[in-house]
């Protein structure tokens, strides 16, 4: 799937889950929530060479592109270089050795498993935590939200990627068998991810307008987490999801 389309389609996912709770969270504990989302949802792909996370990067040298645009362009792609060199390759050397997997660096790989996106999260986390160490800092409740955010966001991703006929290995390393949907990436005029950007757009105007209407809190989290379910059934159900095979 595009990178554009796990970008909004995780980031609407997440709006989702987040919007009741935005009122009783500080502010930073959003953004870093929203952020972790976005990064993560772009990060399994970083195996790739023409990932989004790194072609982000491309819009910063255009002498148009407004000046947060070309700061959001050099920050992803240098945290999407980070990933790749410093937790990604590292890790699958590891699991060629552990496991004898002669195929540890191919696309959709060790990043597009549960095992890689807790991993990546774990050793991400550490990282951050020695830097703050080093700099005198403690590790907050924020960076914490955010650790779970880009969790979310890698395993949106491999939600996303499992309509397509790739298909994800959701039980590797215990199983290669990949559960596959019916999107071929790269076809065009395919309306199944548009349709399920618009779902998710609706859902979140229906919560939002509920929220307006001042529903309460208890019932707008139960209401974010029905949509939330509606629009991932539709959405599997849409791209016949549900085949599983072996690679």
């Amino acid at each position: 799937m595009k990178g554009s389309y796990h970008l909004v389609i995780s980031f609407f996912s997440g709006s989702l889950l987040i919007t009741p709770w935005i009122s009783h969270l500080p502010s930073l504990w959003t953004v870093g929530v929203v952020g972790g989302i976005i990064i993560g949802s772009l990060t399994p792909d970083v195996d790739a060479p023409d990932a989004t996370i790194f072609h982000l990067s491309s819009y910063s040298h255009q002498r148009a592109a407004p000046p947060l645009l070309k700061i959001i362009g050099l920050l992803s792609a240098v945290f999407g270089y980070f990933i790749r060199y410093f937790i990604y390759i590292p890790l699958s050397i590891l699991l060629h050795f552990v496991l004898g997997d002669p195929e540890y660096r191919r696309h959709r790989g060790l990043l597009h498993t549960p095992l890689g996106i807790v991993l990546t999260t774990v050793v991400l986390l550490c990282y951050t935590l020695v830097i703050l160490t080093v700099m005198g800092k403690q590790f907050s409740d924020g960076i914490v939200l955010g650790g779970v955010g880009f969790c979310s966001g890698g395993f949106l991703h491999l939600l996303e990627d499992s309509c397509t006929v790739g298909g994800i290995a959701w039980k590797f390393p215990l199983s290669p068998s990949r559960l596959r949907g019916g999107i071929r990436i790269g076809r065009a005029g395919d309306p199944r991810a548009p349709l399920m950007v618009i779902t998710l757009i609706a859902s979140n105007l229906v919560l939002l307008y509920s929220e307006y209407r001042g529903v309460v809190t208890n019932v707008l989290v139960v209401t974010s987490v029905v949509l939330f379910l509606c629009s991932w059934v539709f959405f599997l159900a849409l791209s016949q999801v549900g085949r599983t095979r072996r690679t």
